[in-house]
């Protein structure tokens, strides 16, 4: 006699979902001994985008072994529901690791103050070593990566239009308050403070030394940066973002 259970995926799923499962319940058929995770993820949900899982109305984590007849209900990070998320522990560091396919996010990122790392094009495999290692949060359009077990923080963004995206993550990660524009180098993560004209006036070319008279510089790298118009642009950008949101 086959298993079976009742699936419902509330608000968030139906990017993943086939057509004729989207916005209600439905059976599905199950192997013995398979977990709530597993049987999420052959559906093509990656289990970084669920937040809670209910069973026959009660919280379970990922290991749960689905029984025959469960009602599963599965809802995304938006649901708010007023209950601790017991699938993975809270979001403790938002430190981002972008996909090469998402990799523009890079500078938007760090122009808005946080650390972030493109993967140059690695592997998976060690991508999600470095996530899993350095408690990342994983950025991309692949769902594959998203479904790795050492994968645990990570969003699938929806857009392909980079300042889109970056309107996800601020909403997906609740960033607004959180965000500090150009206190991080947008070519290597290091501080960025402020530093006299004296100290770094040869590395300045003459027009930059006659136009303006304050100037920042990485802690690490020492690139040197200054009001000019990139400084207007991503102030506007910067700008448009808090509005949006």
């Amino acid at each position: 006699m086959s298993n079976f259970v009742h699936f419902t995926f509330h608000q968030d799923f139906n990017v993943f979902l086939d057509k004729v499962n989207r916005n209600q319940t439905y059976t599905y058929f199950f192997e013995e001994n398979s977990t709530v995770k597993d049987s999420i993820e052959v559906q093509g949900i990656p289990h970084t985008e669920v937040e809670w899982v209910l069973v026959n109305k009660q919280s379970v984590n990922f290991s749960y072994r689905l029984q025959n007849e469960d009602n599963v209900e599965v809802f995304p990070y938006h649901a708010k529901l007023q209950m601790p998320c017991i699938v993975r522990p809270p979001v403790s560091n938002l430190d981002f690791m972008v996909d090469f396919n998402v990799r523009k996010l890079t500078k938007y990122l760090r122009m808005l103050g946080f650390r972030t790392v493109t993967d140059e094009g690695v592997p998976d495999e060690e991508i999600a070593a470095i996530a899993e290692r350095e408690n990342k949060i994983v950025l991309t359009r692949d769902i594959g990566l998203l479904k790795r077990k050492n994968v645990t923080y990570g969003y699938f963004l929806r857009s392909e239009d980079v300042e889109k995206q970056i309107v996800e993550v601020i909403k997906r990660y609740e960033l607004l308050p959180k965000i500090s524009p150009f206190s991080i180098c947008l070519t290597c993560n290091g501080g960025i403070q402020h530093v006299a004209k004296e100290n770094i006036l040869e590395e300045l070319p003459i027009l930059i030394q006659e136009e303006y008279e304050e100037f920042f510089q990485c802690n690490a790298c020492q690139k040197v940066y200054w009001k000019g118009s990139h400084f207007d642009n991503m102030r506007k950008v910067i700008d448009s973002l808090q509005e949006q949101n």
